[in-house]
C-alpha cells in the first residue's frame, strides 16, 4: 500500500516523503499500556500562492489485521487521492496543502503521533481535517471539532451545506474510550475537524469490510467533502479560525444553527417562566396536585427503564441464538430490522405506562410531570454539557409556547389542531436524526441505551400531541405490529450470507514448558473434540494483555515450534537508589513485541533511546506493558530503571496476525457458518522473563 500511494503521488506530479520512524503513545489501561513501532507514513505537499500556515488532510492507511480495509480506512484514502488529482491541474490554492496517509493508526495513532512530533511540517499546520471510519456506508458525519471551534463551525457550514453534525457528537465522543488520527493533532494544539461514517458497525474490521461491502454513496461523499473542504480553508487566512465554541446543529430538513451557549440559557429561562405560569393555571383549575404531580412525574424515567429492559431481554435472546461472540462489536447486519423491533417494544412500553398513569393521576398532572422532568433534563445538559443542551431545550421552549397558545384558544378547532402538531416539529427534527445515529453507532447491543433515550422523545409527544389521554389504542397495537415485523424479519436472515457470525483461533506456544496449544472461541469449545473450557483469565500469566481469542483450547501435538523472541542483556548500572538495565528485544519472526512487566513498577523506560514519560508510569500494583508494533528484524533496544534491589519479573511475548505459520489448514477446523473474528487469527510465542 506505501508503494502505491508513493507511485501515484508522483504521477500526479507531486513529490512523494515516506517518514520511517519508531513512535509511541501512552494508554492508561490495564496499569500502564506504552504503544510503540516503526511507522511509514506517506506525505505530499500542493505548494499555495502565498502561504503563511498549511491545511493538512489526513487518512491512515493501515487496517485492521483481519479486515481488508475498505471503509476503515481505504475509502478516506481513495478520497484524498482523487482530492488531489482534481486540484493539481488547478490554479494553485492560497495555503499549502499538506496530504499525510498516516502508518499506524490501529496499533495506537502512532503515525499521526509521528507526524505531529517529529516532522518538521508540523509546525506550519494551522487546521488538519481527519478522515476515518467505523462501518461501511452511511453519511459521513463531522463529529468532533477541536477546541475554540467557533469561527470553524462557521466555515464548516459555508463550505458544507448540507454536512450532518452536531455539537452533541462532540460532547458523547468525549466520554468514550475511542481515538483516532485527530487526537494527536487536538493534544498539540492544532486546531480542526474530524469526519466518519458508522453504519455497518458489524463489518467494521472483518473479512467483510471490504469493497462490495462499501457504500458508493458514501464514497463519492468523502470525496466531496475533501475537495470542499480543501477549496474552502485552502483559501482563508487560517490564522483567524479559532473563537468561542458554538452549539451547532447541521441536520436534514433544519437549516444549520451555530450559536453561543448562554443562548441556551436564555430559552431555559423563558422555559421556567412559561412552566411556571402553566402549573399556576392547572393549579388554579383543580386539575393539579402535589400527590398527581408526583406520579405524572414518573412516566418518563419508568418509561425508560421499562424501554431498556425490553430491549435488553430482547438483546439477550438475540445473542443466545447468535452467540454474543458471533456478533462483531455486538451488531448484527440485521440490525435495522431489530432497531425496529426495540423502537416499537419502546413506544407500546411508553404508551402502556402513560395510560396507566394518566387514569391515577389525571392527564395534566401527567403532562405537568413530563414537562418537570424534561426541564431536569434541560437544565442539567445545558449546565453540564451545553453541546446537547439544544437538544432539550428547543423542544421543550416550543411545546411551552405552543401550549400557552392553545389554552388561549376554543378547545377545538382548526387553529388548536395545527398548534397542536406544529409544535413538534422541533422535537421530531431534532431527535429523529438523533435517535437514528445512535442506533447505528451503539449497534444492536447498545439498544438498551438507545431507547432509553427514545423514551422521553415518546413520551414528551405523546403528552404534547393528546393521544395520550385520548387513549389511541391504536398507538400500542402499532407498537407490538413494529416490534414483531422487526424480530420476524431480522430473525429471518440470521446465519447467512455476510450475517454468519464471528470465530478466531489462535496458536500459542510457550517456550519455557515447551508446549503448544489451540485456543478456540469460548463458544465453540465444547464442539472441539478434546478441549477444554478455560476463561483468559487463568491465561494471563502466560499470554498477557495480547490480542487472542479467549475460550476452549487444546494440545496442538505434531505442529511446528516456532523461533521464540530474545532478551538480551546489554548492561546494568547501578545508583545508591535504582539500578538500570539495557535490554535488546529480537523478534524471533516477524511479530510484534510486547514486554509485560509484572513487578517492580518501573521507575522510567527508554525505547530506542527516546524517554517514555515517566510520569505516566503505572499506577501502583499495576503491570506496566510496552507493545511494539513492527519491529526491525534486528530488534529494539529497551532501558528500564527499576528500584535497586528488586527483580524485574514478567514476561516476553511475540505476536503475529494471521496463521501465515501454517501452510496448510490448521488441525481445529473453523466451523461452518463462521468467519475470522475481528481481532483475527494469531500466533503468539511467550516466555517468562526474570532479571
Amino acid at each position: 500500500m506505501r508503494d502505491y500511494l508513493v507511485a501515484t503521488l508522483r504521477g500526479l506530479g507531486l513529490e512523494a516523503e515516506i517518514q520511517a520512524t519508531m513512535a509511541h503513545r501512552h494508554f492508561p489501561v490495564g496499569g500502564s499500556l506504552y504503544l510503540a513501532g516503526r511507522v511509514e507514513n506517506v506525505i505530499a505537499r500542493l505548494p499555495g500562492s502565498d502561504p503563511s500556515r498549511a491545511l493538512l488532510l489526513c487518512a491512515h492507511y493501515d487496517s485492521g489485521p483481519a479486515s481488508p480495509g475498505a471503509g476503515d480506512n481505504g475509502a478516506a484514502v481513495g478520497a484524498l487521492l482523487e482530492t488531489l488529482r482534481a486540484l493539481t491541474p488547478c490554479p494553485s490554492l492560497r495555503n499549502d496543502l499538506v496530504v499525510l496517509f498516516s502508518d499506524g493508526e490501529e496499533a495506537g495513532l502512532l503515525g499521526a503521533t509521528a507526524f505531529v512530533q517529529k516532522h518538521p511540517l508540523a509546525s506550519r499546520i494551522g487546521m488538519v481535517v481527519n478522515f476515518d471510519s467505523r462501518g461501511t456506508g452511511g453519511p459521513s458525519l463531522m463529529f468532533e471539532p477541536g477546541r475554540d471551534n467557533g469561527p470553524m463551525i462557521r466555515h464548516l457550514f459555508r463550505s458544507l451545506p448540507g454536512v450532518v453534525s452536531s455539537s452533541l457528537m462532540g460532547e458523547v465522543y468525549r466520554l468514550l474510550p475511542n481515538r483516532t488520527d485527530f487526537t494527536a493533532f487536538r493534544e498539540a494544539g492544532i486546531p480542526g475537524l474530524n469526519f466518519a461514517f458508522v453504519q455497518g458497525l458489524c463489518r467494521y474490521h472483518t473479512p467483510l469490510d471490504d469493497p462490495a461491502n462499501l457504500d458508493g454513496r458514501t464514497l463519492q461523499q468523502v470525496g466531496d467533502q475533501a475537495l470542499a473542504l480543501a477549496r474552502h480553508f485552502g483559501n482563508l487566512p487560517l490564522e483567524g479560525l479559532t473563537g468561542a465554541d458554538r452549539v451547532f446543529v447541521g441536520y436534514p430538513l433544519l437549516p444549520n444553527l451555530a450559536y453561543a451557549p448562554w443562548l441556551q440559557v436564555a430559552g431555559l429561562g423563558v422555559v421556567l417562566a412559561l412552566l411556571w405560569h402553566l402549573v399556576r393555571r392547572y393549579s388554579r383549575e383543580g386539575t393539579l396536585s402535589a400527590s398527581g404531580l408526583l406520579l405524572g412525574s414518573l412516566w418518563v424515567p419508568l418509561s425508560m427503564l421499562l424501554a431498556a429492559a425490553l430491549s435488553w431481554v430482547c438483546w439477550a435472546g438475540l445473542a443466545r441464538l447468535q452467540g454474543s461472540k458471533g456478533m462483531a462489536w455486538g451488531d448484527l447486519p440485521q440490525g435495522g430490522w431489530y432497531t425496529l423491533a426495540f423502537s416499537g417494544l419502546a413506544l407500546a412500553g411508553t404508551y402502556w405506562l402513560g395510560v396507566r398513569l394518566g387514569r391515577r393521576a389525571g392527564w395534566n398532572n401527567l403532562f405537568s410531570g413530563c414537562l418537570l422532568v424534561w426541564t431536569l433534563f434541560a437544565t442539567l445538559a445545558a449546565g453540564l454539557a451545553p453541546g446537547a443542551g439544544f437538544l432539550f431545550v428547543w423542544p421543550l421552549l416550543a411545546v411551552l409556547l405552543g401550549e400557552a397558545l392553545i389554552l388561549r384558544l376554543p378547545a377545538e378547532g382548526l387553529g388548536t389542531s395545527l398548534l397542536q402538531a406544529s409544535r413538534l416539529l422541533p422535537l421530531i427534527l431534532l431527535w429523529g436524526p438523533t435517535l437514528a445515529l445512535l442506533f447505528s453507532c451503539l449497534g444492536v447491543s447498545g439498544s438498551a441505551l438507545a431507547v432509553s433515550l427514545m423514551a422521553p422523545f415518546l413520551a414528551l409527544a405523546l403528552a404534547s400531541s393528546g393521544w395520550i389521554c385520548a387513549r389511541t389504542k391504536g398507538l400500542m397495537a402499532a407498537g407490538l405490529g413494529l416490534a414483531l415485523t422487526g424480530l420476524v424479519a431480522g430473525g429471518s436472515r440470521q446465519g447467512k450470507g455476510d450475517h454468519q457470525a464471528m470465530y478466531s483461533l489462535a496458536y500459542i506456544q510457550d517456550a519455557d514448558r515447551a508446549t503448544t496449544h489451540w485456543l478456540a472461541e469460548k463458544a465453540e469449545a465444547g464442539k472441539v473434540k478434546g478441549a477444554t473450557t478455560t476463561g483468559m483469565g487463568s491465561l494471563d500469566g502466560v499470554f498477557p494483555f495480547m490480542f487472542l481469542p479467549c475460550g476452549g483450547f487444546l494440545p496442538a501435538e505434531g505442529e511446528p515450534r516456532l523461533p521464540s523472541p530474545r532478551l538480551m542483556v546489554l548492561g546494568e548500572e547501578r545508583g545508591t537508589e535504582r539500578r538500570r538495565l539495557s535490554l535488546h528485544l529480537i523478534p524471533g519472526r516477524n511479530g510484534s513485541l510486547a514486554l509485560y512487566i509484572q513487578a517492580p513498577r518501573p521507575l522510567g523506560i527508554r525505547l530506542e533511546g527516546h524517554p517514555l514519560d515517566p510520569a505516566q508510569a503505572s499506577a501502583p500494583g499495576g503491570p506496566t506493558t510496552l507493545l511494539v508494533f513492527n519491529p526491525p528484524s534486528g530488534g529494539v533496544q529497551v532501558d528500564i530503571e527499576l528500584p535497586l534491589g528488586e527483580r524485574l519479573v514478567g514476561r516476553l511475548v511475540e505476536q503475529e496476525s494471521g496463521l501465515v505459520a501454517f501452510p496448510s489448514p490448521p488441525p481445529v477446523p473453523r466451523p461452518d457458518q463462521r468467519r475470522t473474528g475481528p481481532l483475527g487469527d494469531a500466533v503468539a510465542v511467550t516466555r517468562s522473563v526474570s532479571l
